[in-house]
């Protein structure tokens, strides 16, 4: 059993407000080598401590277990410390027999953007067998409710196991990465967004969500320092102020689908631009000089969303931690000037 996706080359349109002085922002995104990926069937697999192996120690198919690529002198200390472990093994756990499974998660997938592109890119493409190979999800999975409330709309079944336990699987079937972290294959993101866009029942069209910020001031970083007067602003131009991990998933895709602009601080909510209609905009406050975090430029381009970008002072270079220090000024301009 084996299904092959070739090596393609995405070509993403810059933002539409660009300027020639911070292209070098996006330039390397522009077009980017996705490589070939498989869907691949392995037997007699052993899982533990929530990680692939082989006789019971030695840790396998490592790319497809973490977000970001492994170097060989990681995969070499790796293999000394799981032959360490099975010299001086004495463990008399028992062995958890499993018939089938389908593996499809990496260390990020219980994070709500990892789980909505990158892992539901690999169930995708593993769709034609999932009815009879349920998804393998680590313990830190059930009490995500939107990871539940996906598979539900999908119709497929999960596998929970314990990282605690071992297993062993008769026959596991890897889906492996479709893309790096942080890109997709266009036709595969688009389907996922139309599916769960169809699972919804027809909506009458709702003003109130027209324009929507995602806020982040309770996520304990990338927050707004100085949020009360921006939201003076986004009050200003007739945003709703929106926490989405408050709400269902169902009623997160009924939202944006409302939505014509879709705005915030880099983070998990602007996955939700994949429910929105085409040619919406999206709004990303970003750091100044942040040329790593590109998802969501990305992600509006294979989605056919116009993207817009807002550079903003930061507490640190840590691009991922830090809080913003927006100016309202140059913020109010950008508002009128784009809406």
């Amino acid at each position: 059993m084996s299904k092959k996706l070739k090596k393609i080359i995405s070509i993403r349109k810059k933002p539409v407000n660009l300027k020639f002085d911070e292209d070098y922002l996006f330039s390397h995104e522009y077009k980017k080598t996705i490589p070939k990926s498989r869907v691949r069937l392995s037997k007699n697999i052993d899982i533990s401590e929530s990680t692939l192996k082989r006789f019971k120690h030695f840790r396998v198919f490592l790319k497809q277990q973490r977000m970001n690529p492994i170097g060989f002198k990681a995969k070499l200390l790796f293999f000394f410390k799981d032959l360490i472990k099975f010299i001086n093994s004495s463990s008399n756990k028992e062995t958890i027999f499993i018939e089938k499974g389908l593996w499809t998660i990496d260390s990020r997938s219980n994070q709500y953007f990892h789980w909505m592109t990158d892992a539901m890119q690999r169930i995708f493409n593993a769709k034609e067998y999932s009815p009879k190979y349920p998804i393998i999800l680590t313990s830190n999975f059930k009490d995500k409710s939107f990871i539940n409330e996906t598979l539900e709309i999908l119709g497929l079944d999960a596998v929970y196991i314990d990282h605690e336990k071992h297993y062993k699987f008769k026959n596991l079937l890897m889906s492996e990465r479709v893309s790096p972290a942080g890109n997709y294959r266009k036709e595969i993101i688009n389907n996922i967004a139309s599916e769960f866009i169809n699972s919804q029942p027809i909506i009458e069209k709702n003003n109130e969500y027209n324009r929507i910020w995602v806020s982040r001031q309770n996520a304990g970083r990338r927050m707004i320092n100085n949020f009360s007067e921006v939201k003076k602003i986004l009050k200003k131009y007739k945003f709703k102020v929106i926490e989405f991990e408050k709400y269902t998933f169902a009623e997160q895709v009924r939202m944006s689908m409302n939505c014509q602009v879709l705005g915030g601080v880099h983070g998990a909510g602007l996955t939700n631009m994949m429910f929105m209609n085409k040619r919406s905009k999206i709004f990303e406050v970003r750091g100044n000089l942040d040329t790593s975090n590109n998802c969501f430029f990305s992600l509006a381009s294979d989605l056919d969303m116009k993207y817009y970008y807002f550079l903003s002072e930061t507490d640190t270079d840590n691009f991922y931690l830090t809080n913003y220090n927006i100016d309202t000024v140059k913020f109010e301009i950008f508002l009128k000037k784009h809406i």
